[in-house]
């Protein structure tokens, strides 16, 4: 069956026949790969990995782009798409706002970072899991090179300041 699901050409074509109202955006998973295992997470593949095809991709921004004004990538985590920046150009030569929900490891890489802005990244959400090293190694099974990779990350999005960026935390007590 997933064979088979795997081989379907995208398709949006039911939103019309849909009585839900869209909110501003539509979400993408594109890829079940991470660098993470984080606990609480279900979009992580434990065993090899799966990624939407670009062609595919491209397809569903166009169809989005019909309905919507903002595409938000997610993954499991998309930027380890080779073809990352790709996808983001398309989004944004279609007029779409491009998004991203993501764990931000790769911007600890400037130039990654750049790429992408460039390419028409706008806004991502950010998962902070935790902001002790221990306790963030233990959620998503990280090891502390992750923790100052997310760090050099957030640093390098403030230091640049051209993309909105949203940080999800976990809140261990009120």
């Amino acid at each position: 069956m997933m064979e088979q699901l795997d081989k379907m050409p995208a398709d949006l074509s039911k939103i019309d026949a849909s009585v839900v109202v869209f909110d501003d955006h539509f979400a993408i998973n594109s890829s079940t790969r991470c660098q993470h295992r984080c606990v609480y997470c279900f979009e992580g593949e434990r065993d090899g990995y799966r990624e939407i095809p670009t062609n595919d991709v491209i397809e569903l921004l166009k169809q989005a782009a019909t309905k919507v004004k903002a595409v938000v990538l997610m993954g499991a985590e998309a930027t380890l798409r080779s073809d990352f920046a790709e996808i983001v150009a398309a989004g944004t030569a279609l007029g779409l706002e491009m998004r991203l929900s993501t764990n931000a490891l790769r911007f600890s890489d400037k130039q990654f970072l750049e790429a992408s802005i460039d390419a028409g990244l706008k806004k991502i959400e950010l998962s902070f899991p935790y902001a002790d090293v221990e306790v963030y190694k233990a959620i998503t099974g990280a090891k502390e090179t992750g923790f100052q990779m997310l760090l050099q990350a957030l640093d390098n999005i403030r230091l640049d300041g051209r993309m909105r960026c949203n940080v999800n935390v976990v809140v261990k007590q009120f």
